[in-house]
């Protein structure tokens, strides 16, 4: 297993990206200004990150989220899939139902269906997923449109954008295969960040 995001996940990811967003949100300069400033923001402004949660993002700021933190972030699942695989734990069905907590423009749906496509060929995905920003939540279904399936050996693969507060997203007990969560917890106050993921588990 290699630990990174497929090419065509990538090149999906700038599809969207092209075709949502202005020309020069794309630009080299703008876009490498737009990640370190989401960079700070990770790090030593994180006191600010729930804050720009509910914000809406500015067309660099979602650019370097899609093009660089997404695919970037969508390696980080094939961890704990490769652990769930290793104990035998993977669903099972041919189709997965999979809910996105937080889901951003789809690092773990993203990073998941790269997995997907080396270890479950064939694959068909539901994917339900959740967060408060439309324009990540945009980009994410249009990169899935954009996804070449058939180059990647993947099944059928849905979404379903729920435009809410993860954090009071009713979970639906038995209505999910996998729950996938990333940055999102960060995003939480450690009281909500529990709650969380006591619901998801």
């Amino acid at each position: 297993m290699q630990w990174k995001c497929k090419q065509e996940i990538e090149d999906a990811l700038w599809q969207a990206a092209q075709q949502k967003l202005r020309k020069t949100s794309l630009e080299r300069k703008i876009l490498l200004r737009a990640i370190v400033d989401r960079t700070l923001l990770y790090t030593t402004g994180r006191s600010e990150l729930a804050n720009a949660a509910h914000a809406s993002s500015s067309e660099p700021d979602l650019a370097a989220r899609a093009l660089f933190f997404t695919v970037a972030d969508a390696a980080k699942i094939c961890i704990p899939l490769t652990e769930l695989d290793g104990r035998n734990l993977l669903p099972k069905a041919e189709k997965w139902r999979v809910l996105d907590l937080g889901a951003g423009v789809g690092a773990m749906g993203l990073g998941l269906l790269s997995f997907a496509s080396e270890k479950v060929p064939g694959l068909s995905v539901q994917i339900d997923a959740v967060d408060v920003d439309e324009d990540a939540l945009t980009l994410y279904r249009d990169a899935l449109a954009a996804l070449d399936r058939e180059r990647l050996e993947l099944g059928d693969i849905s979404i379903r954008i729920f435009r809410e507060s993860t954090a009071k997203y009713a979970i639906e007990e038995g209505a999910y295969d996998l729950v996938v969560l990333g940055s999102v917890l960060n995003e939480l106050s450690p009281n909500a960040r529990n709650d969380l993921a006591e619901r998801a588990l």
